[in-house]
């Protein structure tokens, strides 16, 4: 009972690490870092880990058995990574694809993570802004501003 007491607390600081997490990713460019991208991942799994711990030692979670514990923690916590975007975000820095911002890469261009369908890899050229997400960009067709279309040749 007093292993369940500790969980539970350590399970209620999880909002308060959430909240934290936006402030870490909150300066510009930060989510494209791949390292801290995947250390805020890291933080917020923690009660994956401390149910992993509770499975080893066998303790049940007030009546739960540790593996059901474990199992729906895990699938709580994987779909609220998923559905808040973590999940993207560290595929997307892991790919190479910076999650704020243009980037290039073999397999095509993006803005702010999402593949520019329009856009020419091998033609693509950043025009101005910020180093960390510059507004305006062209290939050898189009014109984009903040990845979205606003210029053709053909139009």
């Amino acid at each position: 009972m007093k292993f369940d007491i500790i969980t539970a607390i350590l399970l209620g600081l999880w909002p308060a690490m959430l909240l934290l997490s936006i402030m870490m990713l909150g300066a510009p460019g930060s989510s494209n870092s791949p390292r801290l991208v995947f250390l805020v991942t890291a933080l917020l799994a923690y009660p994956v880990l401390l149910f992993l711990i509770r499975l080893v030692l066998q303790l049940p979670f007030f009546g739960l058995s540790a593996l059901w514990s474990f199992i729906a923690v895990g699938a709580v916590l994987a779909a609220l990574l998923f559905q808040l975007g973590f999940v993207r975000m560290a595929l997307n820095v892991s790919n190479g694809i910076a999650n704020e911002g243009y980037s290039i890469n073999e397999s095509g261009v993006y803005y702010n993570g999402e593949k520019l369908k329009d856009a020419n890899p091998k033609t693509f050229e950043i025009l101005k802004g910020s180093a960390e997400n510059p507004a305006d960009a062209r290939d050898g067709e189009t014109y984009f501003r903040h990845g979205q279309v606003i210029k053709s040749k053909g139009l």
